[in-house]
């Protein structure tokens, strides 16, 4: 869903009556597109999130919680040096168009008073944070655009900063109607809108064909006079609402999944929505579960995408070696067919393709094919060479394939782990463990980030008070299960499948209740764990060993017990 101009209206009439006068307190950039200000206004804090990137670019205040990396990156720096304990003076949106200017007033080297600019640009792949100075020139933007890359506007320290203006009519400065311009009559109804009037978007035009009654898609040439006059009227109606600020934020939902979202209330999409009284919140919902531009859920993103690169690369391979073993299978075959030609040698003649022979291993004729280039010897030669080609690859492939599975299993694990990791840290943990694997290469911190910090496994009080520990990856499900764990603690494990370590701790007072706890534990924090029903072997820490040359978090274990769970069971903790 992209933001139009008159959603960025509302947004601009929200920042007024909540920041203007406010004053910065923190910057912070979360990556290459993501800025968050803090801003202290009227004994309210207050953040300010504003991306450039090209497939989710936005601006709004939210109250989602972001990881700041180690090393600030260069444009937060500048930031912080010209806007950072600042005031906001003012806040306009440039037209209609989908552009916001925050003017600040802050101090310069010497004491004085400087104003300082921040330009948001909303516009997709052209989206952009630029800041400038008094004389408008460019001091830095999240993005520098050369001449080279645009004819129309470079963007680079040190530049005039130009606001772009289209031929659109801004219904803010011009209240010509439908009827007082010239239309192409090829345009639809939709295209009408949203290629004539500046801030239009393809949302707001189907609304006001779906109030009119009339199909977007229709051309203007096939409308009635009376279609006309309808539309137009509509038309009117929203264009008095957006010019009075009589916005409606609404979220709108797909069966129980965010959908979209609009600074009015969009009938044409039907009743399941839930209205908002601040246009920033509606963003911040619908954001929050439709994009990953926290840096926590794109480094697993990131990370899981290789992953499954690496299983289907690894998934094709085990489907052209298993091809490969049912062939080797051949090499007695081979065998035989050698043993039972050098019986006939004698009556066999070179350029023979085939000759038959008497089976004394089942006791029928069978016919054995022949090389006609080749002697008797030599085709004999051929098939026991063969055979012991297969017979090599057979042996090689029965054991090639087991470990081929196993790594398989071991990454989707892998994945699994991915998945429940809360931060940045236990990433990291699963990239070194995969790099230690030789899975990935081995990748330095963009940031410079030398934290060795490891982090800890999830912890559970019973309703006995007893601790259970759940490994959230491998590093953490060895060192649980083979350094942590007592003897007589028990452990956990989803049966026959991957999945976490989960160690319940031996008072001696462990009761069927923490047994189950324990279990649910185990089977919710495994691969399985979209079926309902999940079996979970248990034993004592003592019956768990790890086999040599085995990967991390690879154990055995003996004289279990397996429970079976149901993932709808309300366990508490």
């Amino acid at each position: 869903m992209a933001t139009d101009g008159i959603t960025i209206r509302a947004l601009t009439k929200e920042f007024n009556e909540k920041l203007t006068g406010g004053r910065v307190q923190k910057i912070y950039q979360i990556n290459d597109h993501l800025i968050l200000i803090n801003i202290y206004n009227n004994k309210n804090n207050y953040k300010l999130l504003i991306s450039s990137n090209p497939q989710n670019a936005r601006i709004h205040l939210t109250n989602q919680e972001y990881k700041n990396p180690t090393k600030a990156p260069q444009f937060s720096m500048i930031l912080r040096k010209h806007i950072q304990n600042s005031i906001i003076e003012k806040i306009e949106q440039i037209g209609l168009d989908r552009s916001v200017e925050f003017t600040f007033l802050s101090k310069d080297e010497l004491g004085f008073n400087a104003t300082k600019k921040l330009i948001i640009d909303i516009m997709g792949k052209h989206s952009n944070i630029v800041l400038t100075n008094e004389e408008n020139k460019v001091i830095e933007s999240i993005k520098r655009i050369s001449h080279e890359m645009s004819s129309i506007r470079a963007v680079y320290p040190g530049t005039k900063f130009i606001n772009l203006k289209d031929d659109k009519i801004d219904i803010t400065t011009n209240d010509k109607n439908l009827s007082d311009i010239n239309i192409p009559e090829n345009f639809s109804i939709k295209k009408i809108f949203y290629m004539t009037y500046t801030g239009f978007g393809p949302q707001i035009a189907e609304e006001i064909a779906y109030k009119s009654n009339l199909d977007s898609k229709r051309t203007l040439s096939s409308l009635s006079n009376e279609e006309i006059t309808i539309l137009n009227d509509n038309f009117i109606e929203f264009k008095n609402k957006i010019l009075s600020n009589n916005f409606e934020p609404h979220i709108f939902y797909n069966k129980d999944k965010v959908n979209d979202f609009y600074c009015m209330n969009l009938t044409y999409k039907g009743t399941n929505s839930k209205n908002y009284k601040s246009i920033s919140e509606a963003l911040d919902i619908y954001y929050k579960e439709n994009v990953n531009d926290n840096s926590l859920n794109q480094a697993k993103s990131n990370l899981s995408k290789s992953i499954i690169q690496i299983i289907n690369k690894l998934e094709n391979k085990l489907t052209n070696l298993r091809f490969d073993y049912e062939k080797s299978k051949e090499y007695e075959k081979y065998r035989i067919e050698g043993e039972l030609l050098s019986g006939v040698a004698f009556n066999i003649t070179k350029g023979q393709t085939s000759v038959i022979v008497e089976n004394y291993y089942d006791n029928t004729k069978s016919e054995i094919k022949l090389n006609p280039t080749k002697s008797p010897w030599e085709n004999i030669e051929l098939k026991y060479k063969t055979s012991k080609k297969l017979h090599k690859s057979f042996n090689l492939l029965s054991e090639s394939i087991p470990n081929l599975i196993n790594d398989i299993q071991y990454l989707v694990n892998i994945n699994n782990q991915l998945k429940n990791a809360d931060t940045i840290e236990e990433i990291n943990e699963i990239k070194e463990e995969m790099y230690q694997e030789g899975y990935i290469k081995k990748q330095k911190s963009k940031h410079n980030d030398k934290s060795n910090k490891s982090s800890n496994p999830y912890k559970f009080i019973t309703k006995n008070n007893n601790i259970i520990y759940v490994g959230k990856n491998n590093k953490q499900n060895e060192y649980l299960t083979l350094r942590e764990a007592n003897p007589d603690d028990y452990f956990f494990h989803i049966k026959d499948l991957p999945g976490a370590h989960v160690i319940l701790k031996n008072n001696q007072k462990i009761t069927e209740d923490d047994i189950i706890q324990a279990a649910f534990l185990a089977a919710k924090y495994s691969k399985n764990n979209n079926d309902r029903y999940i079996d979970v072997d248990y034993t004592l820490k003592k019956n768990v060993n790890k086999a040599k040359g085995s990967k991390p978090g690879m154990v055995y274990y003996t004289d279990f017990k397996t429970i079976r769970i149901d993932l709808e069971y309300n366990t508490e903790f």
